[in-house]
């Protein structure tokens, strides 16, 4: 039964990002493209949590992030948070969500990658 989910969960990933396979640049192993996926998840999850752990009151919204990949340092390096959480108080929080997240290391230039983050209320967010 463990098996069959973790293929499971193992073939979505690689459906999630099928930029990284087609990038001619740098060539990425099966393990490699699903610890990226899970670092980048994990990086979602806490920048939800942004707006209770900042303590502002953020509006219902869909945040556009993208995300540095440096494979020779084999984490995230940098993130650049879009509207409408850029130049805000959330900017921060939402960008040290995602910087230092450790990944496999690998071979090439550093990848973009895009994600995006749902913000919502402090009050709606459900309590720790």
């Amino acid at each position: 039964m463990i098996n069959v989910r973790l293929a499971a969960v193992f073939a979505l990933t690689l459906l999630a990002l099928p930029a990284l396979a087609q990038s001619p640049e740098v060539r990425l192993s099966r393990d490699q493209r699903v610890q990226i996926e899970i670092a980048m998840r994990r990086g979602r999850m806490k920048a939800e949590n942004c707006p209770r752990t900042v303590g502002v009151d953020a509006p219902f919204a869909e945040v556009a992030v993208t995300v540095v990949a440096n494979g020779t340092k084999g984490r995230f390096t940098d993130a650049t948070v879009g509207e409408p959480a850029a130049g805000s108080a959330l900017e921060s929080c939402i960008r040290r969500a995602f910087i230092g997240e450790i990944i496999v290391p690998f071979e090439g230039e550093a990848l973009s990658l895009r994600c995006t983050i749902r913000l919502a209320p402090k009050e709606a967010l459900p309590e720790k």
